[in-house]
């Protein structure tokens, strides 16, 4: 693991508005990748199973892991490194070089591969429908799911950072947008509307009633794993920001006052980066969470197995009716594809910086390469091997609820480490990221005793 930084690049940040929200693009990136398999799928199932009792888990999953994410943004621009380089400094067992921390999240991110799987098949099963092939429904969903991963592997080929960037701007905005009217036009049909009662049902942070509230309090709890900064996403943060070029725009640290200059400057460019996703996605994730529970717990539907994506498409039938299909089709085609695309590239950055060592750079981008090739056609194996998009996801979540914690803690060591105390930074942000790594650890213990 070597420094992603070059020497020779350094420049100041923007200091208006519009000069920031122009550099602005690892979070977009980051948010591509869960406005979709965590939104789109669990939290929808989350709100089907629980009704609207548990929107609180799902905002406080959204808010809360950001302080995670900011902190180890902040250790790879300071330091121009990666997050595998930044886990190796932490104190601890380093099995073969890589701290313990690494290996379990590598772990997760392998597991994670059959999680792909399940989107893909997801897309497969949205484009079934929309362009049936052979007229079985199993044998379309296997063959548009193999076709998506052989697109993708030929997308990421290239590793143009650019075009991922402008492509996550457009499909996140747009279904973002439709999904917020969706739950808005909502309120003109009153079998559907959703009242201040619901609302305040949801923020109550009490547990849906009846014995049978572990279920829906289960998938929550795996939807808190993957919506908003996810496990994988957090470790994927500081891999986008140093393609951006924050840290090569701050420069290798001399101790000189144009240094730091510089690197306040690109901190603020990327809080502002961090602050823009989560408005993203949290505004995305409650509008799924309350379409689930306003539509398909009302309705009694339970999305899930080979009709999960035609179940989830009735959030869209009470405001466009026979419309509904046709737009929830494409929307979740491109969101589902979205996270496919984001997930396979955040991937391979990692799986090259751990299969390089101490290589060049020109080998490590050969292999970011051959992996966004290898990585899509796994995930399209793994579907093969359980055809099950729900079962997946699920599993996903689960493992990135349990790994959080230790993202948490790793962040704290980031922050209070003496490179990153010497910057101006106040008692409230420690204060937030301790009860951050509190909840985290509350969830992870929660779920462990329910699974």
């Amino acid at each position: 693991m070597i420094d992603l930084q070059p020497t020779d690049r350094t420049r100041e940040a923007p200091e208006d508005l519009k000069g920031t929200l122009r550099e602005i693009g690892p979070g977009i990136i980051i948010a591509g990748s869960v406005v979709g398999s965590g939104e789109l799928i669990a939290t929808t199932i989350a709100g089907a199973e629980a009704g609207f009792w548990l929107l609180w888990i799902i905002l406080i999953g959204c808010i809360v892991k950001v302080s995670v994410q900011l902190e180890v943004g902040r250790a790879a621009v300071l330091s121009g490194r990666t997050t595998l380089a930044l886990l190796s400094d932490l104190p601890g067992w380093k099995p073969r070089g890589l701290h313990w921390i690494a290996w379990v999240v590598l772990a997760m991110l392998f597991g994670g591969i059959g999680q792909m799987g399940g989107v893909l098949g997801g897309v497969g099963q949205a484009l079934a429908i929309a362009a049936p092939m052979s007229g079985t429904t199993s044998t379309d969903v296997l063959i548009w799911a193999l076709l998506v991963a052989v697109v993708t592997a030929a997308l990421l080929w290239p590793g143009r950072y650019r075009l991922l960037e402008r492509i996550m701007i457009v499909i996140v905005g747009g279904f973002t947008l439709v999904s917020v009217f969706n739950v808005f036009a909502l309120q003109g049909h009153d079998e559907w509307a959703i009242s201040a009662r619901d609302i305040g049902q949801g923020l109550s942070f009490q547990f849906p009633p009846g014995d049978d509230f572990t279920v829906g309090l289960t998938t929550a709890l795996a939807a808190f794993g993957i919506i908003g900064m996810a496990a994988g996403e957090i470790f994927f943060y500081p891999y986008w920001c140093l393609k951006k070029g924050y840290g090569s725009y701050t420069g290798i640290s001399d101790g000189s006052d144009a240094w730091r200059r510089r690197a306040e400057g690109w901190l603020r460019v990327m809080k502002w980066d961090a602050f823009c996703s989560m408005a993203v996605y949290t505004i995305s994730t409650v509008a799924f969470y309350l379409l689930g529970a306003a539509v398909l717990a009302r309705s009694g539907l339970k999305p899930g197995g080979a009709e999960l994506i035609q179940v989830l498409s009735e959030m869209y039938q009470p405001v466009f009716g026979t419309m509904g299909m046709v737009l929830f089709l494409g929307g979740a085609c491109v969101v589902l594809y979205s996270t496919f695309l984001v997930n396979n590239a955040s991937s391979a950055l990692v799986w090259a910086d751990v299969l390089r060592g101490k290589q060049s750079a020109e080998k490590k981008r050969q292999a970011e390469r051959i992996l966004g090739v290898a990585l899509p056609l796994g995930a399209a194996l793994m579907f093969v091997i359980l055809p099950n998009p729900r079962a997946w996801v699920v599993f996903a979540g689960i493992t990135q609820t349990l790994t959080l914690p230790l993202l948490g803690y790793a962040a704290v060591r980031f922050r209070f480490s003496p490179k990153i105390r010497s910057f101006p930074h106040h008692r409230a942000g420690d204060i937030f990221l301790l009860f951050t790594v509190l909840v985290l650890v509350a969830a992870a213990t929660t779920l462990i005793f329910l699974v």
